[in-house]
């Protein structure tokens, strides 16, 4: 393999003499602006094809020969890996265009998807770590996408990302609100699937779209912990005509916060009653649609105090009659998998009647 070094060795250093100017943009280019995923996707596809693409340009068929090379020899890789990360340093990675930072962040990717992981992404981090404060917007989007694959990478392994996910949770506390919202929300998902709380994310609510919002809590719903800020955002979006993920993320937190803590469940779908019961709501379909779904995320082994449920429900009774005369709430027997959840509320609705 000495004659493979020396191959490698001299193109990387040809391709490292243009690195401070402009490139081609190439297909990986485009990947790595759209999404963390799509990006990683684009390095499989390199790394593992048969055949490099016709269009394919020198970065990427020196990436493929490399990843192929060092892959397969150790003593290879050592020696590509100390001159690779010793040669381009903060300074160099802070200076050069776009396209020469999505070329060698590429490049350490696809050594991390194919060589060695943990080492690669670790010193990749730091470097990115190191120029993210001192980068404008684009390049923010750009050095986010490669955190986001890093994470992708190490999911699929099934290993600890802890570090990872801390790094990005400190980059992104230094975006700002007003222009980053988008990308705080599209980094905020990888967070979200672990249930790890970012102290940040009630600066950036205000600041998204209903679209970034909808995705927040639909990768929220089933989450152990999730921050007050995103309970009461949800809470607020009922009433407005983009109200599906909330329904699904209400029901699914009330859940799990019967599990922990009954008040706290309590206490919480008597906001969400106050709410639909309030002037501002248009309608009780929207209730409604709520309490179907709440029955749906119980089973037979949860219990709920239903007294702060009794408001919204005898609501929905009295407001949904069929036209023969019975309550469409009826129906919703095909829906309760807690038989003991209605009976627990007839019961207490008795009692409620005969205590007045």
């Amino acid at each position: 393999m000495a004659g493979a070094e020396s191959i490698l060795q001299y193109y990387f250093n040809l391709l490292s003499a243009s690195i401070m100017h402009p490139s081609t943009v190439n297909a990986i280019f485009e990947s790595s602006r759209e999404s963390g995923k799509a990006w990683l996707t684009a390095v499989k596809e390199q790394c593992d094809g048969n055949q490099l693409n016709e269009d394919a340009d020198t970065w990427s068929i020196f990436v493929r020969i490399a990843c192929v090379v060092c892959s397969r020899c150790e003593s290879v890789w050592r020696s590509i890996k100390s001159r690779i990360f010793s040669k381009f340093t903060p300074k160099r990675f802070r200076e050069m265009p776009i396209s020469s930072l999505v070329h060698m962040l590429t490049l350490f990717i696809s050594f991390a998807y194919t060589t060695e992981i943990c080492e690669v992404s670790e010193k990749t981090i730091a470097l990115i770590m190191s120029v993210f404060e001192s980068s404008d917007k684009d390049r923010h989007e750009i050095l986010l996408h490669a955190v986001h694959c890093l994470i992708l990478l190490h999911r699929e392994r099934e290993l600890d990302d802890t570090r990872i996910a801390n790094s990005l949770i400190s980059m992104m506390d230094k975006l700002t609100e007003a222009d980053a919202s988008g990308l705080y929300a599209e980094s905020y998902l990888y967070l979200a699937e672990k249930g790890i709380e970012v102290v940040s994310l009630g600066r950036f609510l205000p600041h998204m779209t209903s679209v970034d919002i909808g995705h927040i809590l639909e990768t929220s719903a089933h989450a152990n912990r999730t921050p007050g800020c995103l309970w009461n955002v949800a809470v607020e979006k009922l009433l407005t005509s983009d109200f599906r993920h909330s329904i699904v993320f209400l029901s699914a937190q009330l859940r799990s916060r019967c599990e922990h803590s009954p008040l706290l469940a309590s206490q919480g779908m008597s906001a969400i009653s106050n709410t639909l019961l309030s002037e501002k709501s248009p309608s009780t379909d929207v209730a409604l649609k709520f309490l179907v779904e709440f029955f749906h995320s119980f089973d037979s082994e949860t219990f709920f105090p239903v007294e702060s449920m009794l408001p919204l429900w005898f609501c929905i009774a009295m407001t949904h009659i069929e036209s023969d005369g019975e309550l469409r709430l009826m129906s919703w027997k095909s829906y309760v998998k807690n038989l003991q959840l209605a009976q627990q509320m007839t019961t207490t609705a008795i009692t409620s009647g005969y205590n007045k």
